[in-house]
């Protein structure tokens, strides 16, 4: 089972976020852990929609082994890309983190209740960055 999660040791992580900033912290954090990623960045929900349906058409298109997925993007929302997410056969068992600035508890059960692996409150403080690197670990862990 390890050899279909695992590409030659790297990690394919679809980062879903558009905020610059946070993509190069994300970056940091998996680099100082000593993971061996593949990022693949996505700056708006449009873009991401149409990630998920050419997966879904390509049988050759990359699956991500996690998703790290902000909800609040532009050209549609993060809401829109879970549920597309879990409505692919081929993606609705990747592990998505949902990683945004809202601490609503209805926005938590609402991404748990469309299928998200998980909800981090994006850090506040660059130090708890390291946070994040240790989720994709474990959630890259209980698939492969």
């Amino acid at each position: 089972m390890v050899a279909q999660h695992v590409c030659n040791g790297v990690i394919r992580v679809l980062v879903i976020e558009d905020n610059r900033a946070d993509v190069r912290l994300i970056r940091l954090a998996l680099g100082d852990a000593g993971m061996p990623c593949d990022l693949h960045v996505i700056e708006n929900g449009a873009d991401a929609i149409s990630l998920v349906h050419r997966i879904a058409q390509e049988q050759s298109a990359p699956q991500p082994h996690v998703v790290l997925l902000d909800l609040n993007l532009p050209q549609g929302d993060g809401i829109d890309v879970l549920r597309a997410m879990r409505q692919s056969q081929k993606l609705r068992d990747v592990p998505i983190a949902v990683l945004t600035s809202s601490g609503l508890p209805s926005d938590r059960s609402t991404v748990l209740g469309l299928g998200a692996t998980c909800f981090i409150r994006k850090p506040s403080r660059v130090d708890q960055i390291a946070d994040v690197a240790q989720t994709v670990r474990e959630l890259w862990r209980s698939v492969s």
